[in-house]
């Protein structure tokens, strides 16, 4: 879809390789490579975790502290925390994920930078709500939103984990906000 939409507008491009994979609903960088070599080398990076990832979201709750036996608060100027849970299929759900210790390691540092409220106009409430970066050293199938779900803060309007579901909010709060990779 992403390449098709800047083929329309840049038709003289060559074929693109999708470098960065998100999901659907999450907004934010996109990463395509234009050439082979270009996508190999970016590949291997991604492969030896060489590329740091931040991902900025708005979650359910104010989050004050670990609820998680395997969350270890971390020491930054601001609340900052790890989750370390393995990530495995759901087998009532095939397009779900879960934690279960059968899963793939999952590692994620999360960091709030500010509470607050979401007036819910559907039914004139307010959410507590809390923005985070989230920092994914592995890069797991849904890794950040069934993290966050799992130590009680699920994603706001992530239709999938997030419950009761905030349909208001018309989109996932979850953005793909900066990628950095290293340069020769």
């Amino acid at each position: 879809v992403v390449e098709s939409m800047i083929r329309r507008q840049f038709p003289s491009l060559p074929r693109m390789k999708n470098l960065h994979q998100i999901d659907f609903a999450t907004s934010g960088i996109y990463i395509l490579a234009t050439n082979r070599k270009a996508a190999s080398k970016v590949q291997r990076l991604f492969e030896r975790r060489a590329i740091n990832k931040v991902y900025l979201a708005i979650v359910r709750g104010h989050v004050s502290s670990p609820s998680s036996d395997n969350s270890q608060e971390t020491g930054s100027a601001t609340k900052a925390f790890v989750i370390d849970q393995p990530i495995a299929d759901d087998p009532g759900n095939a397009f779900r994920m879960r934690i279960h210790d059968s899963g793939r390691a999952a590692h994620t540092t999360v960091q709030t930078i500010q509470c607050g409220y979401y007036h819910d106009p559907d039914n004139d409430t307010k959410i507590p709500i809390t923005k985070v970066f989230l920092y994914p050293k592995s890069g797991r199938r849904h890794q950040l939103r069934v993290h966050l779900q799992s130590i009680g803060h699920p994603i706001l309007g992530d239709y999938n984990y997030e419950s009761p579901f905030t349909e208001s909010c018309q989109r996932m709060m979850l953005h793909a906000y900066q990628i950095d990779i290293p340069l020769p």
